[in-house]
């Protein structure tokens, strides 16, 4: 792969350094080593390329949750753009981010979605169908380019290019374009190894979709620092625990409803966890009610860290797997970004006092793609501004209080939903 950069750099590196070490495991399928999976992402790369893609092209991927879609992405992003998209859209969805893009071809698995195909061939899109392999080996599908794309000269590769195109949630509005360098994922995967202290010896269990970031950079990030991927087509209660007996993670990522899900399991099957135990559990996406996190860590009998991103950046801070680095309540301390808690003019406020999360560093975008009232709303002197509420203690502890278009005003008083949702926790009469 030519003028590979950033975190692909370091991927070619350690698959070169240990060819031999098993990078992405499956539930009925043979082992990927790193030096198998460099190979086919190398394979890619230059396909892709002959077809006449290049670094600003924009390529919309939509494939199951998998080793394929891990090895897909990672080979679209050594020749250009790569934009995951939910199978699950429907063919007006499809139309608005595939515009949005401005993707000039379209990756789907054979007859996963017509939506997709009709969509894209609505816009003028060539769709390119891949198909899994027909052995039973983890790895890139066999990808049907039919046409080349007209190919466009003069553009390097750079780590400042757009590696990522993502779309905020846009839970209050229209979902705003997310371009993630290659810079920024190489910063976020090393933050995410930092603060976790992933290593060769750690395995993780990916079973968040992989058209979100979380997922993504999860499994990323465990590539970079050595170890194996076990990637899933999603969580499935009836295997769970088989997974951990049959693949060993260390650790899993998930968000409030999975963790639910998982909970039950854990606590019928301790047997199974002290065999093969954890080393720490990840939540993220959304806040961890106390007492589920209480009962998970009393099940698992590993801790359970509570973290805080954003597309737009990254992981911004974590909880450690050491005791001593962990506060009740918080979502931990900063990693690798800088953060600071400003009031409504954008002025610094001092730790306990409450405002808006503002950060800055490498892992954050430097802007959104198209969209400059957005970018004039949300970037403010160097820092992005995150539309969170919270606070830092005296050292260094985030603690997020809400979403600031979120807040109820009641005759003046200003009532978060977070307080709302606390209230009915609490209260005997309500179970869940």
């Amino acid at each position: 792969m030519a003028e590979d950069a950033g975190f692909l750099k370091e991927l070619r590196l350690r698959a070169h350094a240990k060819p031999e070490a098993a990078a992405l495991l499956a539930p009925g399928r043979e082992a990927l080593t790193y030096g198998e999976l460099w190979g086919q992402i190398d394979a890619l790369a230059s396909a892709l390329r002959s077809a006449g893609l290049r670094r600003s092209d924009a390529v919309a991927v939509v494939m199951p949750d998998g080793p394929e879609m891990i090895a897909l992405c990672l080979g679209v992003v050594g020749t250009a753009a790569c934009a995951p998209l939910n199978p699950a859209f429907s063919e007006p969805e499809f139309q608005f981010y595939l515009h949005d893009f401005g993707a000039r071809a379209l990756i789907v698995q054979t007859g996963l979605s017509p939506a997709a195909e009709s969509a894209a061939r609505s816009l003028g899109i060539e769709v390119w169908k891949a198909t899994a392999a027909s052995d039973r080996k983890a790895g890139v599908p066999a990808l049907d380019c039919p046409c080349a794309l007209r190919v466009r000269a003069g553009e390097q590769a750079d780590a400042g290019e757009a590696a990522l195109l993502l779309h905020t949630s846009a839970t209050t509005g229209t979902p705003r374009l997310v371009p993630l360098t290659h810079s920024n994922l190489q910063a976020m995967a090393a933050n995410t190894r930092s603060v976790l202290g992933l290593g060769e010896s750690d395995r993780f269990l990916s079973m968040m979709p992989l058209f979100h970031l979380q997922g993504l950079m999860s499994s990323m990030a465990q590539l970079l620092a050595g170890g194996a991927v076990i990637s899933t087509a999603g969580f499935d209660p009836e295997n769970f625990m088989a997974w951990l007996e049959e693949f060993r993670p260390t650790w899993y990522t998930a968000g409030p409803a999975l963790h639910s899900s998982i909970l039950p399991l854990a606590q019928r099957h301790k047997d199974v966890l002290r065999r093969f135990p954890l080393r720490f559990v990840r939540s993220i996406g959304a806040p961890l009610p106390p007492e589920l996190q209480a009962q998970l860590e009393d099940a698992l009998e590993a801790p359970v860290l509570n973290g805080y991103g954003m597309t737009e950046t990254g992981l911004v801070t974590s909880n450690s797997p050491l005791p001593e680095q962990r506060r009740h309540g918080s979502v931990g301390r900063a990693v690798g970004t800088e953060i600071a808690i400003v009031d409504e003019a954008g002025d610094e406020l001092a730790p306990g006092n409450e405002g808006q999360i503002a950060v800055r560093g490498p892992a954050v975008i430097e802007g959104y793609r198209n969209n400059p009232e957005a970018n004039r709303l949300a970037f403010r002197n160097g820092w992005f501004l995150t539309g969170d509420l919270g606070r830092l203690d005296s050292d260094g502890f985030l603690f997020v209080t809400g979403r600031l278009k979120e807040i109820i005003n009641r005759g003046g008083e200003k009532i978060l939903p977070a307080e709302v949702d606390e209230a009915l926790q609490a209260h005997s009469a309500v179970t869940e």
